[in-house]
C-alpha cells in the first residue's frame, strides 16, 4: 500500500485546502483590529486558495474570478493600490469572458472602483462605482444586491 494520494485524492486536497484558506481569509477580511502580521497572513491566504484551484483540473471560471476579487480585496485593504488593480483587472477579464453571472461581474467592478480608490484614482474608481451599480441594478436576489451595495458605498471614491 502507497501512502502517495491518488490523483483524485490529490484534487479533493486541493479543493479541500483552497476553500479553507479562502474561508481563514474572510476571517482576517472581517477582522476590525488586524495587525500587519494578520494582513500579510490574509494576503498569504488568499494567495494559496487560488493556486490551489489552479490545481483542481476542473476548475471553473466562477472560482478563479472569486479568487482574483478575494486578492484584489486584501490588497486594497492593505494599502498595496497596483497588486489590487492587477487582481481587479484579472477579475473583470475571467468574469467578462466566462460571461458570469451579473452579480459576479457586478462584483468585478467593485473590486477595480475598490482598487482605484485606494491608487488615488477617485474619478476613475467613481466610473466603476457607476458601473457596479448599474449592473447591481440587474441582481434579482435581494439579499445579494444589497451586500453588493453595501460594499460599494464602503469605497471612498
Amino acid at each position: 500500500m502507497s501512502d502517495t494520494p491518488t490523483k483524485e485524492q490529490l484534487q479533493q486536497i486541493h479543493r479541500g485546502f483552497a476553500a479553507q484558506c479562502f474561508n481563514a481569509c474572510w476571517d482576517l477580511i472581517d477582522k476590525h483590529d488586524r495587525s500587519a502580521q494578520d494582513d500579510e497572513t490574509m494576503r498569504r491566504l488568499a494567495e494559496v486558495s487560488l493556486w490551489h484551484w489552479t490545481q483542481v483540473t476542473d476548475h471553473t471560471a466562477l472560482q478563479m474570478s472569486v479568487g482574483y476579487w478575494q486578492l484584489s480585496r486584501v490588497y486594497a485593504i492593505s494599502g498595496l493600490c497596483e497588486r489590487a488593480l492587477d487582481y481587479a483587472e484579472h477579475c473583470m477579464a475571467v468574469s467578462s469572458a466566462a460571461e458570469l453571472a451579473v452579480f459576479y461581474r457586478a462584483y468585478a467592478w467593485e473590486a477595480r472602483a475598490r482598487a482605484l480608490a485606494t491608487c488615488g484614482q477617485h474619478e476613475e474608481a467613481a466610473s466603476a462605482i457607476r458601473n457596479a451599480r448599474d449592473l447591481a441594478a440587474e441582481v434579482e436576489d435581494a439579499e445579494s444586491r444589497a451586500m453588493l451595495e453595501k460594499d460599494l458605498d464602503s469605497i471612498s471614491a
